[in-house]
């Protein structure tokens, strides 16, 4: 047999095989995709220091531009959710009523959490009018 046919061969043997191999190796996962949103609302309750991972419960406005955990736009309409505190942010100078601003991060598929909070003023006007929206009031 000559020599030249066995090397093409040899070659097409081993593309082969790289092939195959190629093809039993996972799929890599594209990276977890991270949104930001701002949003104002009413502190309804405090984390439970007694909990551990008891959330700043806030009846948020709504997020018109959320994007849900299939990245397809899905408008969240005003509501009373919890927000875990990410690394760095405390409620310790919140009080049920507050009016605030909440900056907080989505990593889909992995979690979310509260990044900044901010007090507003008690006067801010907010667009809340479903079921947890009255204010609850207090002294400063």
């Amino acid at each position: 047999m000559p020599r030249f046919f066995g090397l093409p061969t040899t070659s097409l043997l081993s593309a082969a095989l790289l092939i195959g191999c190629a093809e039993d190796s996972p799929t890599p996962q594209p990276p977890a995709t991270t949104d930001v949103y701002q949003v104002r609302g009413v502190v309804k309750s405090l984390p439970n220091e007694g909990s551990p991972g008891s959330g700043l419960m806030v009846h948020h406005e709504a997020i018109p531009t959320f994007i849900g955990h299939t990245g397809e736009a899905e408008p969240m309409p005003e509501m009373t959710m919890g927000f875990p505190l990410g690394a760095g942010v405390t409620a310790e100078d919140l009080e049920i009523g507050d009016k605030i601003e909440l900056r907080f991060e989505v990593t889909r598929g992995v979690k979310f959490e509260a990044t900044e909070i901010s007090p507003l003023a008690d006067n801010t006007a907010l667009e809340l009018h479903g079921p947890g929206a009255g204010h609850d009031h207090h002294d400063h």
